[in-house]
């Protein structure tokens, strides 16, 4: 899943094992959850609980409510998550997903590739970092 052709979610095997690579911003597009090739950063102030152990990492910013769940101790691996990407509301479970306008249910993808792109094709979003004058997410125009 992409979002202004910036990465939010990816998922493949390499080598045997299992990798994910996740960006889940916070409204201001800093960080909430990154994952990148399983090594994991999470902004813990607004989380209710989190569960790590091996292959398995849930989220919650409030008791009984997964924000982000990734479960890969059996084939195939899920992921849950329930966030929004600016206005875009983002919501995976196990009876349907739904991206924006996207919805879909019941669904498996196994064994193929599958991508979601949200934002316009033509913008490139710039996440915010320490490095900029005033720290902020930036869309500009891929094509310039």
């Amino acid at each position: 899943m992409t979002f202004f052709n910036r990465p939010i979610l990816r998922a493949w095997i390499e080598n045997g094992i299992a990798q994910i690579d996740a960006y889940i911003p916070l409204p201001s597009m800093w960080p909430d959850v990154l994952i990148s090739r399983n090594d994991l950063l999470i902004n813990t102030e607004n989380s209710w609980d989190i569960e790590f152990r091996t292959n398995f990492l849930t989220v919650k910013k409030r008791e009984k409510e997964i924000f982000f769940q990734v479960d890969l101790r059996k084939e195939p691996g899920t992921i849950r998550a329930n966030f929004f990407l600016g206005d875009t509301k983002i919501q995976f479970d196990e009876n349907s997903s739904t991206a924006g306008v996207l919805n879909y249910s019941e669904c498996i993808f196994e064994n193929v590739v599958t991508a979601i792109g949200i934002g316009e094709e033509s913008k490139i979003l710039h996440w915010p970092n320490f490095a900029m004058r005033n720290p902020k997410a930036v869309v500009f125009d891929g094509n310039a």
